[in-house]
């Protein structure tokens, strides 16, 4: 009973957000005054806030965030030393832990409200191209419960996820502030520098060159990476992400890349010729590529499967893009209907029958 009521409230936090945002993106068409904008923003940000940052035990490093929280704010040595190449997660847990007195669990919510912030930043950008309520419905069933338990790759993702609005503007000076700011909170985030020089080398005269050297990379990935593995494992900025490798994380690599792909073909099959026109969709296709790319390579290297998550921003974008597009309500209800199935399955396969990232049960921290 405990679960099935944690399941419940999730999913009634999630449509709160959802339909709020469905309601924001019809007002949005007319021009909104900034205190009305700011309570659309409430109304999708402060439920899913309250359900992230207000968790006690909920996620399987929520302990180990709160031990860190508290131990940098200590000077831990050790802790500190962990985490060197990462100043802006250390700065932050000592200013979160500094402004409430001492409470390691406060650390939560200041990330929470982070986060939202920016993917409300990042709908509201894009907000003319794509449908929000598809954005926000596939960021609830398919991020959102993994970035519970990454909470520093969490808010890594997202600043990459806002930082490609630069990539769209060419502003590289901005894109680059923005990577740096997120590789100082996670180090895995330098790796996005690829989205800046795909789209420079979209422009330029060699690109189907390097479509073909793409392709070829991900054909044979599993033989360069058998080559290159240990090398990269012996490299002191990769290595402690070694850590993550454990038992079925092939077989959950593969299970995402299964579910992936079905997400992949009904997009390529039903929809191709519309997306196909949008001046991202060459982009957001690179990303699907360098998403499965990942989860192929998770047998291979330990912290590939974590990588998926910079890159899901191309096929969120690519069904919230659609939905935009169709014209039709009929069309429109049908792909709303496939979406919300793939969204509903996956927060409910994976993390609630599967128990990952250990989200379930919920409970309050003044419950503790």
């Amino acid at each position: 009973m405990e679960y099935i009521n944690s399941y419940f409230y999730y999913i009634f936090t999630f449509s709160f957000s959802i339909i709020s945002s469905w309601i924001y993106s019809k007002k949005a068409k007319f021009r909104l005054g900034k205190a009305e904008k700011f309570i659309y923003a409430l109304l999708i940000t402060v439920p899913v806030i309250i359900l992230q940052g207000f968790r006690y035990k909920v996620g399987t490093d929520y302990m180990s965030y709160a031990s860190l929280s508290q131990g940098f704010a200590e000077s831990n040595q050790t802790y500190v030393s962990w985490y060197i190449n990462e100043p802006l997660f250390l700065i932050l847990s000592r200013i979160s832990y500094s402004i409430s007195g001492g409470n390691p669990y406060f650390f939560f919510l200041v990330d929470a409200i982070i986060e939202n912030i920016i993917l409300f930043k990042i709908a509201d950008y894009y907000k003319k191209e794509i449908d929000l309520p598809i954005l926000y419905m596939l960021y609830y069933g398919l991020c959102f419960p993994f970035f519970l338990n990454a909470e520093r790759q969490g808010l890594a993702v997202l600043i990459i996820w806002y930082s490609l609005r630069y990539v769209d503007e060419g502003k590289f000076i901005k894109f680059l502030i923005c990577l740096v700011t997120a590789t100082l909170v996670h180090n895995t985030a330098i790796v996005c520098i690829v989205f800046y020089l795909f789209d420079a080398l979209q422009r330029s005269s060699i690109k189907k060159r390097l479509k073909k050297i793409i392709l070829v990379i991900m054909a044979f990935s599993p033989l360069f990476m058998n080559i290159f593995v240990d090398v990269l494992g012996r490299i002191q900025f990769f290595n402690k992400y070694m850590r993550y490798l454990n038992d079925g994380s092939t077989d959950t690599a593969n299970l995402n890349f299964i579910f992936s792909f079905a997400m992949g073909l009904i997009l390529a099959l039903g929809y191709f010729n519309q997306l196909k026109n949008i001046r991202e969709f060459s982009r957001w296709v690179f990303l699907y590529e360098l998403q499965m790319l990942s989860f192929l390579l998770t047998g291979y290297m330990a912290w590939a499967f974590r990588m998926a998550y910079y890159f899901y921003f191309g096929l969120m974008f690519a069904y919230a893009a659609v939905e935009k597009m169709l014209k039709k309500p009929f069309n429109k209800a049908i792909f709303f209907g496939i979406t919300l199935a793939f969204s509903l399955f996956h927060f409910t396969y994976k993390f609630y029958i599967q128990g990952n990232c250990d989200i379930f049960p919920y409970q309050f921290v003044w419950n503790r």
